[in-house]
């Protein structure tokens, strides 16, 4: 159990590097895509001052239309990847604190040995003294009229 519950840890570490450059990615995908809108919104004020309108700035925007089209569905499945992700991670998280939980159980269960007699926890109080040998009743303190003799039968 505790060599699983290491792979566990191992692979969680795994999920979340990989779930970090994804983020990191995105991130920069996004601030990257920001600066080209910039710079596209620039360029196509610039033609558009210029009095300049040509074929090359309608192919610009459709191009940029196109471009933000396929970020977008970059962007949707890289986010269902990564809720996915942050899904089996909360998994293993759970998985990992349950065998935490049945492990810390165990070894309070193993502490908690005790000799037969000791009813601690179940509703007796503590008991101190436990002998484990066995004791005899002296022969003094028999009383000789409660002991029963044997009748003897004759066979004939």
């Amino acid at each position: 159990m505790h060599e699983e519950a290491q792979k566990l840890v191992v692979s969680n570490n795994k999920l979340r590097r990989y779930l970090k450059c994804h983020i990191t990615k995105l991130a920069s995908t996004l601030s990257e895509l920001d600066e080209l809108r910039q710079e596209n919104e620039k360029l196509v004020s610039s033609y558009k001052a210029n009095g300049c309108v040509c074929a090359s700035t309608s192919l610009n925007m459709d191009d940029y239309k196109s471009l933000q089209n396929e970020f977008e569905k970059f962007k949707k499945d890289h986010y269902e990847k990564h809720i996915k992700l942050q899904t089996k991670l909360s998994c293993l998280i759970d998985l990992f604190r349950k065998i935490n939980k049945g492990k810390s159980d165990l070894s309070h269960l193993h502490n908690m040995q005790k000799h037969t007699t000791d009813k601690t926890g179940l509703g007796y109080n503590k008991q101190t003294d436990f002998s484990k040998r066995t004791r005899f009743a002296s022969s003094k303190k028999v009383n000789p009229n409660r002991v029963s003799k044997k009748k003897k039968y004759s066979a004939s």
